[in-house]
């Protein structure tokens, strides 16, 4: 076994995938190079998503992220990680998330105070024989206020199964 961080290259292409929930007047989603970390930045009610367009690579059987807030004036936010083998080109995401996309898998939700740094692991019973996307998610923990609700994904790796043979 393997563990490898997500490429810079991938992470700098992440992008906020179109849904009623996640309006917003400013980029929501950014991946912050100089400290290598994904902000997704929860709206007051419902969910942010972003994708990784083929991040995670073949062979993975488990995805992890740090999680972290950004702000301490912030509320608790919620963070979950998913997995889709099938690419989402046209950056629309149905309105019932797994149900509309039978290939994405996600961990549980994992909710973070300000300050704390916490771990999220996403364990994919079925090894991926080619490139996936990485799906990142935010929503408030109690919906309402996402004032300076900096949601930051850190440390993005990827455990690979390699085969001995």
């Amino acid at each position: 076994m393997v563990e490898a961080r997500v490429s810079e290259r991938h992470l700098s292409k992440v992008f906020i995938l179109d849904s009623a929930d996640a309006s917003f007047d400013f980029n929501a989603v950014q991946y912050l190079k100089s400290e290598g970390e994904v902000f997704v930045h929860p709206p007051a009610y419902g969910m942010t998503t972003a994708i990784i367009p083929h991040g995670l690579p073949p062979d993975a059987v488990r995805i992890s992220a740090k999680l972290a807030i950004g702000n301490a004036k912030s509320a608790d936010i919620s963070f979950s990680i998913g997995v889709c083998k099938t690419s989402n080109e046209d950056r629309k995401i149905p309105p019932e998330t797994s149900s509309g996309m039978p290939d994405l898998v996600c961990s549980e939700w994992k909710a973070v105070k300000p300050g704390a740094i916490e771990e999220i692991n996403l364990f994919l019973k079925e090894k991926y024989h080619g490139w996936a996307d990485i799906y990142l998610f935010t929503r408030m923990t109690e919906e309402g206020n996402n004032d300076f609700a900096w949601a930051r994904f850190r440390a993005i790796t990827a455990l690979i199964q390699q085969d001995c043979s």
